[in-house]
């Protein structure tokens, strides 16, 4: 400890040397505070139900793209989806989306083509600025949530990227919350939903 307080100087001076001097040091700043900035753009939200269909199990499913705008690649390990309700928010349980998956629901039918290629769960290749990533994130609802989403016709969540290195980037929005009465697509996705008839 006496060393250290002796030669703080004489070591201060070494580092900044080592370093390239002053603009060594900005630049190990610079680096060091660059991170990604993850967002969302969010295309579309559906509802449903998963199986067996008996109204006990439903689903949120999120349509956007995933952008980083930061200075560093984001390489996404999972995402997770907290809705708020009565200003608490509320968990969903993160799903990967099967190949085989067949989306039920009363009020639409749902078409996905290829819908385990469109999950962004499952994701490897980071997130690069200028090349956003589209697709879909699955999520497990439970009654409370879809009386909620119902009643108040709008829905603010909060989507967490949780990157390789387990660091949570967060992105929260408010979205109106709408019956589809027509047929609606989103070609870049490869999703069409409408009413039943």
């Amino acid at each position: 400890m006496n060393f250290l307080t002796k030669y703080w100087v004489q070591i201060l001076t070494l580092l900044i040397a080592v370093s390239g001097g002053i603009p060594g040091m900005i630049s190990i700043s610079n680096y060091m505070q660059s991170r990604p900035k993850f967002g969302f753009e969010p295309e579309g939200i559906l509802r449903g139900e998963l199986p067996p269909y008996n109204k006990t199990a439903h689903f949120i499913m999120l349509i956007g793209t995933v952008t980083n705008s930061g200075n560093k690649p984001l390489n996404p390990k999972g995402f997770s989806l907290e809705i708020k309700v009565d200003d608490k928010w509320m968990p969903l349980r993160a799903m990967a989306i099967p190949e085989t998956f067949i989306f039920g629901s009363e009020e639409q039918n749902i078409d996905i083509k290829e819908p385990s290629r469109m999950d962004l769960q499952e994701r490897k290749e980071p997130i690069l600025i200028g090349e956003p990533a589209r697709g879909c994130l699955l999520f497990e609802s439970n009654e409370l949530i879809e009386t909620t989403l119902e009643e108040n016709n709008s829905i603010t969540f909060r989507l967490t990227c949780v990157d390789i290195f387990n660091r949570n980037y967060a992105f929260t929005a408010a979205r109106p919350f709408g019956e589809i009465d027509q047929q609606v697509k989103y070609p870049k996705f490869g999703i069409t939903v409408g009413p039943k008839k």
